[in-house]
């Protein structure tokens, strides 16, 4: 009796000390027990952001103390702040994948993957020694400090924008480019920007206003819920002809004469009919123009060539959907024309209207994540069509922008290319 007593103490503390070690590692994984000041730590939450950490991944919550080697994803639509202090913070945007290199909150490093990373970087005066915010992406280094930058890498490019301060080559109002490695600086254009990054600059707006202040940020959503309530397809028909002249009317008094005398002339007989009086020939005065007013001087047109190509789709004619073969052209070439514009139009203007005047079959849909339309089907070839990785791309002077076509504003003189691609770019170099 005594002996199952003990037997049953000892098999009670063994699950209790089951039950407390799971408890422990429970905890040492997600970070119940860490209490360092200076550990960088995941403030904001929203949607679903998984950390990995020691090998387990698990839906992670807000104020969770990050270390190194910890690896966050966030699913769409969700967003991480990691708060390192309180004028120093990033914020990771939907579908990235980052890794914390160093979790020191005065000298952190993460590495991002792929997805979008937006980091403020303004400390205080007693923190006037704080060690810059340094971010790793394809073989590069980026050291942030006292700047408000937006970064976004996909891939084959990254796009670095700078919204306050000065980072690498590029300034305030500028973003840096690269494409196959080599970078090119240019100007930073507000219709580029996404639903990430216009709520991340207003986090930084409310601490230190940025290169795009609320007011044109406002401007910018009031623009783009105005497109998406009037966004219509082209209609069919292209617009109505102007009507015909038609040749002046008979006044009133002259149809009333014309009547009268048409009337006389079935009431009496020839023989009837009173002598004609003679009306002294008027001799009419010469018609005067309007002055005519000169023409006021316009600017030049801005142009551009246009090229929309879809010679990829000729080697894959096994993976092209049959019903569509008739919409390949032999040689692959759909369109090459030179296309006017006007200053402030974009690459998306420029498409719809050559389209339009050479009638080829253009479909879109407006994209308020990225804030630009996308280009769904040109010449009735859709996105899918050839291959699980086929659709639209498109270039400008032989660069792969990486943001929409409504987002890209021509300047004059651009080569832009439309090209089909089989194989999610790979094959369009």
């Amino acid at each position: 009796m005594k002996k199952k007593q003990l037997s049953n103490i000892i098999m009670v503390a063994i699950i209790a000390v089951i039950v407390v070690a799971g408890i422990l590692t429970a905890g040492h994984i997600q970070g119940w027990f860490d209490s360092d000041s200076n550990q960088a730590v995941l403030a904001e939450v929203k949607g679903i952001v998984n950390l990995q950490r020691d090998g387990v991944a698990f839906p992670v919550k807000q104020d969770t103390a990050l270390r190194q080697g910890d690896q966050i994803k966030c699913d769409p639509g969700a967003t991480a702040t990691i708060r390192l202090s309180e004028n120093n913070w990033l914020v990771v945007g939907e579908n990235a994948d980052v890794e914390i290199v160093e979790a020191a909150a005065d000298g952190f490093v993460m590495n991002v993957a792929s997805g979008e990373a937006f980091a403020y970087h303004h400390p205080a005066k007693e923190e006037a020694s704080a060690a810059p915010v340094t971010l790793k992406f394809s073989e590069k280094e980026l050291k942030v400090e006292n700047a408000t930058i937006g970064l976004s890498v996909l891939t084959g490019s990254e796009n670095l924008n700078v919204y306050a301060g000065s980072v690498e080559d590029a300034k305030q109002g500028q973003m840096i480019s690269w494409v196959e490695g080599k970078p090119s600086v240019m100007d930073l254009k507000i219709k580029m920007l996404n639903d990430f990054s216009i709520n991340a600059l207003r986090k930084a707006n409310a601490q230190e206003v940025t290169c795009f202040s609320d007011a044109d940020l406002d401007n910018l959503l009031e623009e783009r819920r105005i497109q998406m309530q009037d966004q219509k397809k082209p209609e069919s028909t292209k617009p109505t002809e102007p009507a015909e002249t038609t040749q002046p009317t008979q006044s009133a008094e002259t149809e009333s004469v014309v009547e009268e005398n048409n009337a006389s002339d079935v009431q009496q007989p020839d023989s009837q009919k009173p002598a004609p009086e003679t009306v002294p020939p008027t001799t009419a005065a010469p018609e005067t123009e309007p002055p005519t007013t000169a023409a006021p001087e316009t600017e030049p047109a801005l142009s551009c060539t246009l090229s929309i190509v879809c010679d990829t789709i000729l080697n894959n004619m096994d993976k092209l959907d049959p019903t569509k073969v008739a919409y390949v052209p032999s040689d692959g070439w759909i369109l090459y024309a030179e296309v006017e514009f006007t200053e402030g139009e974009t690459v998306f203007d420029v498409l719809q209207r050559a389209c339009w005047d050479y009638g080829i079959q253009m479909e879109y849909s407006y994209n308020p994540t990225y804030g630009s339309n996308y280009i769904e089907g040109i010449n009735n070839l859709y996105e899918f069509d050839c291959g699980s990785g086929s659709g639209w791309m498109y270039k400008v002077d032989g660069w792969y922008p990486n943001y929409g076509v409504s987002g890209y504003e021509l300047e004059g003189g651009e080569n832009i290319t439309f090209c089909y691609t089989c194989e999610l770019g790979a094959d369009v170099g």
